[in-house]
């Protein structure tokens, strides 16, 4: 149980990581805004920064998540 348990969590996180790699670049890449507004370095840095803090909030669920079942699991 603990073997498949952790080749999950590391299969999650490699997807978290890739996800976030994945929309980062689209980030970074796109030229003009959804709302039609020409992407300069600043809008590009903002918007990043607001994705790297909501990846951050998502990062701090699962490792509380991931203690918190690794702690019943042990007992």
């Amino acid at each position: 149980m603990k073997t498949s348990f952790n080749v999950f969590s590391t299969i999650g996180f490699i997807f978290w990581i890739v996800i976030y790699i994945i929309v980062a670049l689209f980030l970074w890449i796109r030229r003009m805004d959804g709302s039609g507004v020409i992407n300069t370095l600043p809008y590009r840095m903002i918007s990043l920064s607001i994705w790297t803090t909501f990846m951050v909030f998502i990062l701090i669920i699962g490792l509380i998540t991931f203690f918190v079942i690794r702690h019943y699991l042990n007992k």
